[in-house]
């Protein structure tokens, strides 16, 4: 059962029908209820994760997202929106643990190619942080499994790990626009700048506004301008 399908009794079918509306705040009472008198729990926690989310309530967004994948682990949307709001809340090393505990549950080529992109996406994220952290020369806030001790390193072992997940996507959704993006970022970041500005050419016609923020992360890293 898709998860925006659903049947059952009056807490969940009005908590439903209105977050459907996108009058989420209201949802919100009726699926804690639908909860706790377990209409479909699984379901209904999920649903309010998503209410949560939009309204932007991160931290209760997770734990209904956390509950959706207890009731039922192989829910491996649940396991991805839980990475998403992780990576919005700054826990890229959680947020990168949860999508693949997701990859570990998916039967289904889209269900896999999602997971991959949770985790390049919580990988990004990482190494975005550790340029970041350069650039107003604090300590890199990723605790790394290697003793790093510089920026550079850092950098590096997070774009080695990126690069298998980037060729299972390859390999399994090779025309994913989201994929040019993550090309060109990691492109930068492994100072292959053949690669970046190839990707650059496709991404000028499909998201120009990603080409201004990679000119920009070059200028950032490198102190260099391409085109």
């Amino acid at each position: 059962m898709g998860i925006f399908n659903f049947s059952g009794s009056t807490a969940l079918e009005k908590g439903n029908k209105l977050a459907n509306k996108k009058r989420f705040a209201e949802a919100i009472p009726y699926l804690v209820q639908a909860v706790e008198l377990n209409q479909q729990p699984a379901f209904a926690a999920m649903k309010l994760g998503l209410c949560y989310q939009f309204i932007g309530k991160l931290a209760d967004a997770e734990k209904s997202f956390g509950l959706a994948v207890q009731l039922n682990p192989a829910n491996v949307q649940g396991w991805i929106m839980c990475s998403i709001v992780q990576s919005l809340q700054g826990r890229f090393l959680d947020a990168e643990a949860t999508a693949e505990r997701g990859l570990s549950y998916s039967v289904s080529e889209n269900q896999e190619v999602d997971c991959c992109l949770a985790i390049l996406q919580a990988l990004m994220m990482q190494i975005e942080a550790v340029g970041y952290h350069r650039c107003v020369g604090k300590p890199p806030p990723i605790p790394y499994l290697s003793n790093l001790d510089t920026f550079s390193s850092a950098r590096m072992a997070l774009v080695a790990r990126t690069l298998p997940i980037l060729d299972r996507c390859r390999r399994l959704a090779p025309s994913n626009p989201d994929l040019h993006r993550f090309n060109a970022f990691i492109a930068l970041y492994d100072y292959d700048f053949t690669s970046l500005i190839n990707s650059m050419h496709t991404l000028q016609k499909l998201n120009p506004s990603v080409c201004e923020e990679l000119k920009l992360e070059c200028r950032r890293c490198y102190g260099r301008e391409i085109s």
